[in-house]
């Protein structure tokens, strides 16, 4: 599978697991519905969402690289002269 599509999905399941996230913990959050099965669904969505994060930025990894890790040089000191 290319890398390309391999992020399509995973950034879609990552957008759907958010959202059962976000919706679970309000319903938890208010005591609205069934605590055991929202507790159960949030917690494995929850543990879902962190692989799939870890998907995310392994499949990223090079961007994660060149954004952050690799040394940026050094630019000089702004001019105090004023233009003109």
């Amino acid at each position: 599978m290319k890398k390309a599509t391999s992020l399509k999905i995973v950034n879609a399941a990552l957008l759907l697991v958010f959202i059962i996230q976000a919706i679970t913990g309000l319903l938890l959050s208010f005591s609205v519905g069934p605590f055991s099965e929202l507790s159960a669904l949030h917690r494995y969505s929850g543990f879902t969402f962190i692989l799939l994060a870890v998907a995310h930025l392994a499949l990223n990894r090079q961007w994660v690289i060149t954004s952050f890790l690799k040394s940026r040089p050094k630019l000089p000191p702004p001019s105090l002269k004023k233009p003109g």
